[in-house]
């Protein structure tokens, strides 16, 4: 992985103790999915949170179409960067092949 730059840091560990889980199994709370980030990334970076649609509400619900919870099997991640206006969108260039790519979406 040449592409990473080290040292990364894990914005999950910002999360309160109680707070680090974006799973659930067998009533067990567990920590997954991870964002890491490096120096330039930090740079930029203004908050992370986590959107709560699976761990929290109890299975049932994933066989109620008619509500949100449980849509996914893990909460979703979301992370806030403050791009420069003239930033490049992401996906809008042809990737050479073995080339990283970016995978998300710029808002």
């Amino acid at each position: 992985m040449r592409w990473l730059i080290r040292p990364l840091t894990a914005l999950v560990d910002q999360d309160a103790a109680a707070d680090r889980y974006s799973y659930t199994f067998g009533g067990t709370a567990e920590e997954l999915d991870q964002v890491l980030l490096n120096q330039p990334a930090l740079a930029v970076f203004s908050r992370y949170a986590v959107g709560r649609l699976d761990a929290d509400f109890p299975e049932v619900y994933r066989n109620d179409p008619n509500r949100p919870e449980r849509i996914s099997d893990h909460d979703w991640p979301v992370v806030y960067l403050n791009l420069p206006p003239d930033a490049p969108a992401f996906g809008h260039r042809r990737h050479e092949p073995g080339e990283h790519r970016f995978v998300g979406s710029r808002v």
